[in-house]
């Protein structure tokens, strides 16, 4: 999926340096994987979990990391990202107009959405939830 995503956004982008948030970034395994393909360009993860966070900073300290989630993220963020990517996130929403709404309102003009996770076309409706341990 990494490759995949990564490719696409080389298709897109020819600038060398891009402004790439990660929503639902966990530990930063995307964003380290992303460094790696685009390396002049600004990353930032986002996460709801402390503890993924506090991880993601102490293995890329160079990289912004906020705990936040993704129906709260302040109004700052409007316009500001080249590059948006979602993955294995939004499937824990029961209702994903809010948060594709914000994803919208997060990426410049131009910008692109990346969104990746558990989607399914069959009359199922799987249920993924989000809790602390």
């Amino acid at each position: 999926m990494f490759k995949l995503i990564a490719s696409l956004i080389g298709k897109k982008h020819f600038s060398a340096s891009l402004n790439i948030a990660d929503i639902g970034c966990a530990t930063g395994e995307f964003i380290h994987f992303l460094q790696q393909q685009f390396p002049g360009s600004i990353f930032t993860g986002i996460d709801v979990s402390e503890a993924m966070i506090g991880q993601a900073k102490k293995n890329m300290p160079k990289h912004t990391w906020e705990c936040r989630d993704i129906l709260t993220i302040p109004s700052d963020y409007q316009g500001k990202h080249d590059v948006l990517t979602c993955v294995g996130t939004l499937q824990i929403f029961d209702d994903i107009n809010t948060p594709i709404n914000n994803l919208l309102s997060y990426t410049k003009e131009n910008g692109s959405i990346y969104i990746a996770g558990i989607f399914n076309n069959n009359p199922v409706d799987v249920i993924t939830r989000y809790r602390p341990v």
